[in-house]
């Protein structure tokens, strides 16, 4: 169990970082616009 905890730790850490950096750049657009 604990080796596929930390398998599957780094995938979650980013698609966690995909999801904010793709939140933080709408949020970017919908300001400039």
């Amino acid at each position: 169990m604990p080796n596929y905890r930390r398998a599957f730790a780094p995938g979650a850490s980013w698609f966690f970082t995909v999801n904010l950096l793709q939140r933080r750049r709408n949020d970017l657009l919908l300001r400039h616009v």
